[in-house]
């Protein structure tokens, strides 16, 4: 099930519930006929939270890093350029910005060039993947068997991939040259055949997929896995969703988790004990925007945050470059 569907079914269950989804909706309606300014300010004005890492130096796309979603990201030549390139809206979307950030990080490494092999873990309908074959990379691309999906509701949700005939339709590139690039095979995250794990692939990637593995722990399992597929030096690059309102408590065991700082600094620590590399920007932001968070039915232009529970998440994207031996 996609953060948006667990967000509405929880929201729903209580009158409560339905009173804000009433107001969201609302907001949404103000957004279509206003701008979003002033939809900004309307939601600042309910939904003010301190978030942690606003003091601190933001990071760019000039040079990422392991960073968070940010508003002034969005507003730069190079992700406007990249929404160009990969058929999307150049809105000040979190969903965008990790398509956007894993497609800057591939550029900046020279890893968008032929016969450059990668791998990708639960790839849904990401734009990304035409544009790969376009620019001739031998992809292997995977998602969850149909059944399983299916039971956990990604496949209403359009986050399930079924043929790659489907990447066509973003018009980025022709279906002969996909069917030559691109190759899909069915895989559980939660447990990489050994096949694939046989430092084969220049790079890596998930898309906020590893949220959905079951628990905070199985994500991480997961991450560390991903890093046996890599060839020495090669890169894995996944984003995730982040809890930016609580360095304490969060969700787990649910359909969605949220990862903490600890969470990934924890990660980061036995990563780098193993000799890979990996460093992290946590700023959340100072841009007013990046002050508020959305609620569902979420606005299709202003979404950075968005509040699951008592908490409020946004993404974030790791990088890992494995080690060299």
């Amino acid at each position: 099930m996609s953060i948006k569907e667990t967000i509405k079914q929880k929201i729903l269950t209580s009158a409560a519930g339905r009173k804000l989804w009433a107001k969201a909706r609302d907001q949404y309606h103000l957004f279509k006929a206003g701008n979003e300014f002033q939809v900004a300010q309307k939601l600042k004005e309910e939904s003010a939270v301190k978030f942690i890492g606003q003091n601190e130096v933001e990071p760019n796309l000039d040079a990422p890093i392991s960073q968070i979603c940010t508003y002034q990201q969005m507003q730069t030549e190079v992700y406007k350029r990249w929404c160009r390139d990969l058929n999307i809206p150049a809105r000040s979307h979190r969903k965008y910005w990790e398509y956007v950030y894993i497609m800057r990080v591939l550029e900046v490494e020279n890893l968008l060039k032929a016969g450059v092999k990668a791998l990708g873990f639960g790839v849904g309908q990401e734009p990304m993947i035409p544009v790969f074959a376009k620019r001739e990379l031998n992809c292997l691309v995977t998602d969850l068997e149909p059944s399983a999906a299916a039971e956990k509701g990604w496949s209403q949700t359009e986050q399930h991939f079924s043929l790659v005939e489907q990447f066509a339709e973003f018009g980025t590139c022709s279906m002969e040259t996909i069917k030559n690039q691109i190759n899909h095979r069915f895989v559980d995250m939660n447990s990489i055949p050994a096949d694939l794990r046989q430092g084969q692939f220049d790079f890596v990637w998930s898309c906020c997929a590893l949220e959905h593995l079951g628990s905070l722990d199985a994500g991480l399992r997961f991450i560390e896995s991903s890093l046996e597929s890599v060839k020495p030096g090669g890169l894995a690059i996944h984003t995730t969703e982040f809890n930016v309102s609580s360095t304490e408590l969060t969700v787990d065991h649910e359909a969605t988790v949220l990862y903490r700082k600890q969470d990934i600094e924890g990660l980061i620590s036995r990563l780098k004990s193993r000799g890979h590399e990996i460093s992290v920007n946590w700023s959340t932001g100072s841009h007013e925007f990046d002050k508020i968070y959305d609620v569902p039915p979420f606005h299709p232009h202003l979404h950075l945050k968005v509040k699951l529970d008592q908490y409020v998440t946004s993404s974030i994207g790791l990088i890992i470059r494995k080690a060299h031996s």
